[in-house]
């Protein structure tokens, strides 16, 4: 093995070849890791700028009362991020919009569960139960009830 003498604050280090090109191979590895690294921060950056596309374009559709297009978006962009309790919320008041009662109460639930002290979430399910609480209940019950006079009657 060749070593090559180094002379640095008169001090002697020694540094064989095999070492340096070690930390040549070492410095190439970690470029193409960082690399690799801010493309796959790229894509997610990418799946995030598509879900706040859809959700964008949910609130357009929303506001210009084109629910059943806004359920499309506000789905699409809890697919992509479905950890984001606003969107859960915001896929809620569609679903409520439409006339989907059970999927929109799943959805305030599930807003509800990932931030459970928030207060507009808060707000907009005790509103839902509210006003479609009662409709919530009576849809419970009567399930049960069908199936039991559908049984009666074979």
């Amino acid at each position: 093995m060749a070593f090559r003498f180094v002379e640095k604050g008169g001090g002697i280090r020694y540094i064989s070849h095999d070492l340096r090109w070690s930390m040549v191979a070492r410095l190439a590895l970690v470029f193409w890791l960082a690399v690799l690294a801010l493309g796959l921060v790229g894509c997610g950056s990418a799946a995030k700028s598509e879900m706040q596309d859809q959700w964008n374009f949910g609130i357009q559709m929303a506001r210009r009362g084109s629910w059943k297009e806004a359920l499309f978006r506000f789905r699409r962009s809890v697919e992509l991020t479905p950890g984001n309790a606003f969107l859960h919320n915001n896929l809620a008041v569609a679903y409520e919009s439409v006339g989907d009662y059970l999927k929109a109460d799943g959805e305030y639930r599930r807003a509800l569960e990932l931030k459970p002290d928030n207060e507009r979430i808060r707000s907009n399910y005790s509103s839902f139960q509210t006003f479609y609480g009662d409709l919530l209940d009576t849809s419970e019950e009567a399930e049960p009830e069908a199936s039991a006079s559908e049984t009666d009657s074979l």
